[in-house]
C-alpha cells in the first residue's frame, strides 16, 4: 500500500535535509521539482544547482531566473560583490578580499605567499579606487609579469571577462534561482564552482528568509574539492540558518565509498529510495540499515515508487505532484521540447 507524505512532515525531525536515491528513470527529477515548488509554494526560497540543466525552464515558469553558467550565455557573477553592503570596514574588506584571492588562485591552480599577498593588495586598491570593481580591476593593479597578472589578463578579457570580470547581472534574490552547468567547460568548473558555493553560503548565512538549496546529480559533483568541502559544510550546518539541504544521486555507492560522502549521504532526516540495481541496493541496505524485504522493494520499483526513511519510519510511497505543479512542470517541457 503506498502512503502519502508532506515536505510539512519534516518539522519534527533532527532537520529538514532530504536524500534522494535512485538510478536513471526512477523519477528523480519529478521528486525533486515537486520538492522544490512545495517549499516554493510556502514562502521559502529556492535555489538549483543543475549540472543537467534540466530545471531551468520550470524556474522561469514559476517566475524565477534561470542561470545559464557558460561561456556567451551573457550571465555573470562578479567575485568582487559576493557579499552585498552598505558597509566597506575592514569587517566586511577582509572576507571580500579573500574571496577575490582564493578564486585567483582556482584561475591560477593555486598561489604562493608572495603571489597571495600580491593579489590581496591589488584587491583593496581596487575597492578603494572604483565604486564597484570586477575583476579586470584587480587584474590591471597587479605588477606586469608576474606570473598570476599574465593568467589572469585571458580570465579578464574576451569570452571568459564576459563572464568572470563583469557585474553581477542575474537576480540572487529571485524566489527560485537554477544554476544551469550542462555547458561548463573543464577549466571553469573549479572556479565557478568557488563563486556558486560562496555566493549561496553568503545568503544562507543571512538568515534573513528561509532558503532550500537542492543539488542534482551530487554524486558527480561531488568529485569537485570545492563543491565537496562546501556540501559537508552545508549539511551539517545549514540547520542553524533555517535552511534544508537537498539532494539526488543515481550512485549512491560514490558517495557511501568516502568518508566525506558518507557524512553527506547520511545526514538527511528523510531519505527517498527510488529503483535501485542490485549492488546500489546492497550498499544503500547497509548503510541505512533496510531489512531484506525492504530492499527487495527498491530492486522492484517502478517510476515514481519510494521507500521513505523518514526517522524509525519506513514507508512505501508514490510520489504525485497537486495539479498545479503537475501544470507547471508540463509547461517547462513543451518550452524546452519547442527549444530543442
Amino acid at each position: 500500500m503506498r502512503q502519502s507524505w508532506s515536505i510539512r512532515s519534516t518539522s519534527g525531525y533532527a532537520n529538514a535535509n532530504i536524500g534522494v536515491f535512485g538510478h536513471s528513470g526512477a523519477g528523480k527529477t519529478y521528486q525533486l521539482s515537486t520538492l522544490a515548488m512545495g517549499a516554493l509554494g510556502r514562502g521559502i526560497q529556492v535555489y538549483i544547482v543543475d549540472p543537467e540543466h534540466e530545471y531551468g525552464n520550470l524556474a522561469t515558469e514559476l517566475g524565477g531566473m534561470d542561470v545559464r553558467l557558460a561561456l556567451g550565455s551573457g550571465h555573470a557573477l562578479n567575485v568582487l560583490d559576493l557579499r552585498p553592503s552598505d558597509q566597506r570596514d575592514e569587517t566586511w574588506l577582509g572576507p571580500a578580499a579573500a574571496d577575490a584571492v582564493d578564486l585567483c588562485a582556482c584561475v591560477c591552480g593555486g598561489l604562493d605567499e608572495s603571489e597571495r599577498a600580491l593579489v590581496e593588495g591589488a584587491v583593496r586598491q581596487a575597492y578603494d579606487e572604483v565604486a564597484q570593481p570586477v575583476l579586470r580591476d584587480v587584474a590591471e593593479r597587479l605588477p606586469r609579469g608576474a606570473r598570476v597578472a599574465v593568467i589572469l589578463h585571458r580570465w579578464v578579457h574576451g569570452s571568459l571577462g564576459q563572464m568572470f570580470s563583469a557585474a553581477t547581472n542575474v537576480d540572487l534574490e529571485a524566489p527560485i534561482v537554477v544554476f544551469g552547468m550542462r555547458e561548463l567547460r573543464d577549466e571553469m568548473v573549479a572556479p565557478v564552482h568557488f563563486l556558486l558555493a560562496e555566493a549561496l553560503w553568503t545568503r544562507i548565512k543571512r538568515k534573513d528568509r528561509r532558503r532550500m538549496l537542492v543539488i542534482d546529480e551530487l554524486g558527480l559533483l561531488f568529485e569537485d574539492a570545492t563543491i565537496r568541502r562546501f556540501v559537508v559544510s552545508l549539511a551539517r550546518r545549514i540547520r542553524k540558518y533555517d535552511g534544508s539541504l537537498v539532494f539526488a544521486t543515481q550512485n549512491p555507492g560514490d558517495l557511501l565509498s568516502s568518508d566525506q560522502g558518507a557524512v553527506v549521504a547520511t545526514n538527511p532526516a528523510t531519505a527517498f529510495f527510488g529503483s535501485q540495481r542490485p549492488v546500489e541496493a546492497a550498499k544503500l541496505q547497509d548503510a541505512f540499515h533496510l531489512s531484506p524485504h525492504q530492499r527487495a522493494f527498491l530492486e522492484a520499483a517502478h517510476r515514481g515508487d519510494f521507500l521513505l526513511a523518514a526517522g524509525s519510519d519506513r514507508l512505501a510511497v508514490e510520489v504525485k505532484a497537486p495539479p498545479w505543479q503537475e501544470e507547471a512542470m508540463r509547461v517547462a517541457r513543451t518550452t524546452a521540447r519547442s527549444l530543442a
